[in-house]
Formats: C-alpha cells, structure tokens, sequence
C-alpha cells in the first residue's frame, strides 16, 4: 500500500513540474503558446521577479532561461529525492525531507536576494543624495537624473544595478500601468520602505511630469535619521554564525568518533550505517536539513535591515 501511496506521489510530482521541465528543451521545439501560458502563471512570474532582482544588469532572454532552469531542475530535484525516499523507506518524513530538498535551490536564491537586499537598504542614503542632486542639475528630468547617477553610484553596487534595470525599463515604457509595474518590481527588489517612496516619486515626475524636490529632500531627511536611530542601537552578533560554522562540523566528527570508541563500531561499519540503513541516512539528512535553517537563520539575523 505505501509503494502505491509513493507511486501516486511520484506520478503526481512529475505532472506538476512537467511544464517547467519543459523549459530545458530546445526553444525550437517547444510551442509557443504553451510557454507564454506558462510564463503567465504565479509560480513563474513569482521565481522570475527573484531572478531579476538578483541578475538587474542581465538581458531579459537570460533573466528568463535561468527561471526556467531554476524551477526546471528544482522538479528534477523533486524526482529524484522522492525516488530515493521511497527505495530507503523513510515513510511520512520522508516526504519531508523531500520537500526541503526541492525548495532548496528556491530558498538558496531567496537567501542570497534577502541578504542582498539588507545590503543595499544601507545604500539609501548615497543613493537618494546623488539622484536628488542630478535631478535639480538636470533641469528636473527624473529620466536624465537617474541615467547620470548610474555612473556615480561606484560605492553602491546594489542599488547601481537596480537603477541601471530601471533605467532600461523606463526607456520602453509606454504606459501608465507599465510604469507602475516597472516601479513596483523596483521597490520589491529593494525590500525597503524608502524605495518605495522613491518609486512613488518617480512615478509623479514621469506620469504627471511633477517636481519632487521637496519628497527627495524629505525622504533624505527621513534616511539620515533612520541612520543615526540605527547606528546608536545596533548590535552585532557574529559569535553564534561562528559557532555554527565552526561546530556543527566539530559535533558531526565528534559523533563519528563517540561511536567509535564507545559503542566499538569501526569507521567503515560507521559509515555504512551512516548511508546504507535508513535510519542511518534519515539522522544524516535530518542534520543537514536543521543545519541549513539555522544557517540562514543565523545569516539574515547577524545584519540588521536599514529602513526609514
């Protein structure tokens, strides 16, 4: 009854993820349609706003073929760890642990863009200090400001290449709700409150051709008292990543060697326990799993996010 139960499971998995497999086909052979009613669907739209997030300075075609092969091997990913679930017999948790294993590339990625975006809510300041003054410079052109503060931005690398997206964007916008959506991909890809606000002041100076002066000087104003709140009362606290870079490898090798030399078992019976019993296999990927979340726990919470 549990194969049958497995099987299903497989068969329904592999239905599930056969679109996006599809992906990592010729585009020649694939039909048109299909694909552009599968790049309409959330899951797509979702992945490929992290992946533009990440890769701002890449062209669309390449933004587009790495959500593909995310999701794509993410399904294979999903096959491959249900099957083996299934031949070492790990029942309900291993479904489980199927799961982790699947939605790891997903959450590698999502990791790297959170702590991107912690890294670039630091850059607020410099970044809405320089668009400020090429904007009065440049006659009040928000477009012009914006394709001059690209090159000026040396010292933010992350918001230099959200502008530089953005200012490709804004380059073939032809419509309101076109730039609404070019603004809201940018502020998302930003993670923070004040690159809302500077969408939202972008957004009057291109649709109603207003002048937003007084808002950049104002949000400026709001980020350099957010700067100073946040440099009076932040702590770091490196010493539990450290711990748990350091030690889990430690207790993992001092595991190995308890079992040594107290329970007598020699190092080859060790590690056949270890990967060729399932219980053995269940406790190893158990820990890799545990040691995984509380890495990127430990990843995103050593650096607070600046905000206003």
């Amino acid at each position: 009854m549990n194969y049958i139960l497995y099987g299903l499971l497989l068969v329904g998995v592999f239905i599930a993820v056969k679109p996006f497999l599809m992906y990592l086909m010729p585009t020649r052979l694939l039909d048109t349609e299909k694909l552009n009613v599968f790049e309409n669907t959330k899951l797509f739209r979702h992945v490929r706003s992290m992946m533009e997030a990440l890769n701002a300075t890449q062209a669309d075609e390449k933004i587009r073929k790495k959500t593909m092969l995310l999701i794509g091997v993410s399904g294979i990913i999903s096959l491959i760890s249900l099957t083996f679930s299934i031949a070492c017999g790990f029942g309900g948790l291993g479904i489980l642990l199927c799961l982790f294993f699947t939605l790891l590339p997903y959450a590698s990625c999502r990791i790297k863009l959170l702590n991107q975006q912690i890294s670039g809510s630091y850059e607020g300041e410099i970044l809405i200090t320089e668009i400020l003054n090429q904007y009065k410079i440049n006659h009040q052109n928000i477009k012009e400001a914006i394709d001059i503060s690209i090159g000026c931005l040396d010292k933010t690398p992350v918001s230099k290449k959200l502008l530089f997206r953005l200012s490709l964007r804004l380059k073939t916008c032809r419509t309101e709700n076109e730039l609404r959506e070019i603004l809201d991909t940018f502020a998302e890809s930003s993670g923070t409150e004040w690159a809302k606000m500077l969408a939202l002041n972008i957004f009057y100076a291109v649709s109603e051709d207003t002048s937003i002066s007084a808002g950049l000087e104002d949000l400026l104003k709001e980020c350099e008292h957010a700067g100073k709140m946040i440099e009076h009362s932040k702590r770091q606290n490196n010493e539990a990543f450290v711990m748990l870079k350091f030690l889990a490898p430690a207790f993992y090798v001092g595991l190995m060697w308890s079992l040594h030399k107290y329970f007598e078992m020699s190092y080859p019976e060790i590690i056949l326990f270890q990967f060729n019993t399932s219980m053995g296999a269940l406790i190893f990927f158990s820990a890799v799993v545990l040691t995984f979340i509380c890495g990127a726990m430990a990843s995103v919470a050593k650096r607070p996010k600046f905000d206003i």
